[in-house]
C-alpha cells in the first residue's frame, strides 16, 4: 500500500501539505490585494485545479 502523498504525487497532484501551504499564501494574498480579490480567487482556483 503506498502514502497518501506518493498516490497524489504519481496522479501529476500536489500533496496535502502543498495544498495547505498554498491556501495559507492564498490567504495572505488576499488580503494584500482585497480590493481585486475575486480576481486573485478565480486565478487561485485555477490553480488549485491544476494541482488535482
Amino acid at each position: 500500500m503506498t502514502p497518501e502523498s506518493q498516490q497524489l504525487s504519481a496522479n501529476g497532484g500536489g500533496t496535502r501539505f502543498e495544498h495547505s501551504l498554498m491556501l495559507f499564501f492564498d490567504g495572505c494574498i488576499l488580503n494584500l490585494v482585497y480590493d481585486k480579490r475575486d480576481l486573485a480567487y478565480q486565478e487561485m482556483m485555477k490553480r488549485h485545479a491544476n494541482l488535482e
